[in-house]
């Protein structure tokens, strides 16, 4: 079953149940060339079953490939073939279903004699009786936030018929057209919360204790006439889906559930359970027509939350604004002001000049761009795909705030949040097909989200001169000693030490490589370690030859960065290019043109100006990449960092980086984007020297980027270490360098 990202905040009409199931195992032999062939079809009424994907209009199935499903003959009353089991020939909104045994294969009887099908799905070996098919609508569903609709999938039940079909008006060798439709009702109950809060169950009740909504075992239906039995069946008024789920603030959260058809005239409570209290929060009665099976009905509800109820949230931006947030705790609603750029201030400078004003933005809509999460293997089949925030609870509430959750086991990694000028889903986005550049919306500004459980910046931090240092680079997510297991490390996971990287002047990052200590196109297929994106338009599936699904990177230059002369005129102007990235391409590795050594050619003031030359902290810009209270290092803070008297250790047995006054620097160099596919990262590994690379915002010379290193040598200086020296140089900017954020004291 796949099941496509998108929005969960829509505003729905009364729409068709259109369910799944999960995919089922492949089975032989194929269908025999003597027995009949059925094609089940799926279409705008009735829908099916097994993959969803929701749109704003509704939710779209199609089969899956090997689907199985239960097939009937009867001729005169009577039941020739009873409950042979058919799989589907591939996905699709319709498929071919052959024979799944070559000794239970549907046949003619004769020539003329008028044949009834019916057939069920999902398929079950206890579905013998073609007049009592097991069937449940279960009491209880279990929400899973990474498979929000999975229990729909799990539960629903879809049945068939095609009567008075005989073989002369068939035809020798043709299909038996199935239309499938949905015996059950679904239930779309939209909750809109006063305040944020954690819902541990939604429940629907039915005021009849009596009334059968749910049922579970017992239950049957009669296939020809789709009547439900339940004498024998254990049955409830109530059905509920159990899960905590915060509830948004201003804004619909959905909750499905499959329900009995019927109940006309009942009157149902909907009941949400907080802090283990029910709370009935809305009534409602059905129509004198009753739940229709194979149809969604909505009901949109405010849910008033008492102040002690209230879910605690954490204003990230509460001291100010900037393009990074650190979370650091499992299961806790996190927000941050997203009505301005960067830190929001005005700045003015020799090219570089912009009002308070300037900085003001109103989006319509707020998404993950993409995220990734620490790795333990290079292997495509044991790559992780976790997200470090629940991607259904991203949510722009009117009050200007971006809101998130963390899950409630925390997931260490990086996620970029965007803002967008037009109301769309992660389906709706459009992207030009050569560089998935955004092209049917603006991207009013991006955040970082770097998720480290337990991570404190302030406490973590220290001081050399007069300055104070993050004890790690920007987005790294854990300590060293994380990715050592049993005395060894784990290259792939140590890769999480070194932080994203960033070209010169920009806020937005980009991620670590695949494993530490390799250039990448040796064994791997990915330019980065693996990055997700729920954009449906920006996703590559195929990488290199691998089958890993949702990156937002590739392998190639076009998968990977952009060639803005495609899109701007030969005379830009550095307010012209920076627009360009801000709102088209914060995702892509930024250069001029196919020559990649270059991506600014800009005046040197305005280059100089995007990350502040000046050293006094009021001069961070709104592309400086830092958090609240912290900007891009100078050259006189590096300064301070390795002024005497300074102690420096190269770990090159477990942490394989550089100790400096005992605090952490992974020994990795800059991100060298050369300009062939096969394009690496380089940690230079020479007789000569290993280097760590940070940048600086103090320019050097030139349109070249300023750079400072930390040089260890080849030779042992006793006691297992090597002799480590500092210096400072520069480097094409097209490149990218770690960053290590700093503040005056």
């Amino acid at each position: 079953m796949k099941i496509k990202n998108s929005s969960f905040l829509v505003l729905l009409a009364s729409l068709l149940l259109m369910s799944c199931v999960k995919e089922g195992d492949s089975l032989a032999p194929s269908g025999s060339a003597d027995g009949l062939e059925f094609v089940g079809s799926i279409d705008a009424v009735d829908g099916a079953r097994t993959s969803y994907d929701r749109t704003d209009e509704a939710i779209k199935i199609a089969w899956v490939k090997n689907d199985n499903i239960g097939i009937f003959s009867q001729v005169g009353g009577s039941v020739i073939d009873a409950n042979y089991n058919y799989k589907a020939k591939s996905a699709g909104a319709t498929t071919d279903f052959l024979n799944v045994n070559t000794l239970n294969v549907v046949e003619w009887s004769d020539e003329t004699s008028a044949h009834n099908f019916y057939a069920y799905y999902p398929y079950s070996q206890e579905g013998a009786d073609l007049y009592a098919v097991p069937v449940s609508v279960p009491a209880e569903m279990v929400y899973n936030d990474t498979d929000p609709l999975a229990f729909l999938s799990e539960g629903d039940f879809m049945y068939a018929a095609a009567l008075n079909q005989t073989k002369t008006a068939v035809g020798e060798g043709n299909q038996m057209p199935l239309a499938f439709k949905h015996l059950f009702s679904v239930l779309n109950v939209r909750v809109r919360a006063s305040q944020f809060v954690s819902v541990d169950a939604m429940k629907v009740r039915c005021t009849d204790e009596a009334e059968a909504v749910s049922f579970e075992s017992g239950a049957t239906v009669d296939l020809t006439t789709g009547e439900i039995d339940l004498r024998s069946a254990v049955t409830s008024n109530t059905i509920s889906v159990t899960g905590t789920r915060s509830l948004q603030m201003n804004d619909y959260t959905d909750y499905y559930m499959l329900i009995s058809p019927g109940h006309a005239g009942k009157t149902f409570e909907f009941v949400a359970e907080i802090n283990g209290k029910e709370q009935v929060f809305a009534t409602r009665t059905v129509g004198a027509d009753g739940l229709t099976a194979g149809k969604t009905i909505v009901v949109s509800a405010d849910l008033e939350v008492e102040g002690d109820d209230a879910s605690t949230v954490v204003d990230l931006s509460a001291n100010g604004t900037a393009n990074t947030y650190y979370v650091s705790q499992p299961a806790t609603i996190y927000k941050f002001k997203a009505t301005v750029k960067g830190n929001g201030e005005a700045y003015s400078s020799e090219g570089l000049t912009y009002t308070a004003e300037d900085l003001q933005i109103e989006p319509k809509a707020a998404l993950i761009l993409w995220y990734n999460c620490v790795q333990s293997s290079t292997s495509t089949a044991s790559i992780l795909q976790e997200s470090p925030i629940i991607i259904g609870s991203v949510n722009l509430n009117a009050d200007g705030y971006i809101y998130f959750q963390t899950p409630s086991v925390f997931v260490n990694g990086n996620v970029s949040i965007i803002a967008i000028d037009q109301p769309l889903g992660y389906d709706e986005i459009e992207a030009d097909s050569t560089y998935h550049t955004f092209s049917n919306t603006n991207v009013l500004w991006s955040w970082n989200i770097v998720a480290s459980e337990g991570y404190d910046i302030e406490a973590t931090a220290f001081t050399k001169g007069d300055y104070t240092f993050m004890s790690r680079n920007l987005g790294a997510t854990i300590e060293p000693e994380q990715a050592v297991t049993g005395g060894s490390v784990n290259s792939v996971t140590l890769v999480e030490t070194i932080g994203n990287y960033y070209q010169f002047g920009r806020k937005d990052p980009f991620p670590p490589v695949m494993a530490y200590g390799y250039r990448s196109s040796i064994y791997d297929p990915l330019w980065f370690t693996p990055t997700y994106t729920p954009i449906t338009a920006l996703q590559y599936e195929n990488v290199n030859g691998k089958n890993i699904p949702d990156q937002i990177f590739g392998r190639s230059r076009e998968e990977v960065g952009v060639f803005f002369l495609d899109f701007l005129s030969s005379s830009y102007t550095g307010e012209e290019l920076f627009q360009f990235l801000d709102a088209k391409a914060p995702h892509r590795w930024a250069s001029r043109s196919s020559n990649l050594y270059e991506w600014n050619y800009l005046p040197a003031s305005i280059f100089s100006s995007v990350w502040a030359n000046d050293d006094t902290f009021n001069s961070k810009t709104i592309y400086d990449p830092c958090p609240v209270g912290w900007r891009v290092m100078t050259e006189k803070a590096w300064d301070a960092l390795s002024a005497e008297p300074v102690v420096a250790e190269f770990d090159y047995t477990t942490a394989q980086g550089v100790y400096v006054d005992g605090h952490y620097f992974a020994a990795y160099a800059f991100r060298n984007y050369g300009g062939s596919p096969d394009a690496s990262p380089v940690w230079e590994t020479s007789a000569a020297e290993i280097r760590y690379h940070i940048a600086s915002s103090t320019l050097i010379s030139g349109q070249n980027a300023p750079r400072a290193i930390i040089q260890i040598g080849a030779e042992d200086a006793g006691e297992g270490s090597r002799e480590i020296t500092f210096k400072k140089d520069s480097y094409i900017s097209s490149f990218g360098n770690t960053l290590r954020c700093v503040k005056l004291n």
